[in-house]
């Protein structure tokens, strides 16, 4: 994941409704993406993650190792 700098990479939830939106649009529309579960991401660096960013809600959708927000401004972008 510290790789990452290129593409479209979102960061979801088990059980967030938004989540399930973003990643159903990004695959009914066939954009490329990479989804990490929180429970895949080492706590530590979660936490760092979302200190840096100050992402309080999920989806946190990164494009190009650039945080952008979550659905909602993920949708606004690109719709």
């Amino acid at each position: 994941m510290d790789n990452i700098k290129d593409g479209t990479f979102v960061i979801s939830k088990q059980g967030c409704y938004y989540c399930e939106l973003l990643k159903n649009y990004l695959d009914t529309f066939n954009k490329e993406y990479i989804c990490f579960d929180v429970t895949e991401i080492p706590k530590n660096k979660l936490d760092d993650i979302l200190k840096k960013n100050d992402i309080k809600t999920y989806p946190a959708v990164f494009i190009d190792g650039r945080y952008i927000g979550g659905y909602t401004e993920y949708i606004d972008l690109y719709w």
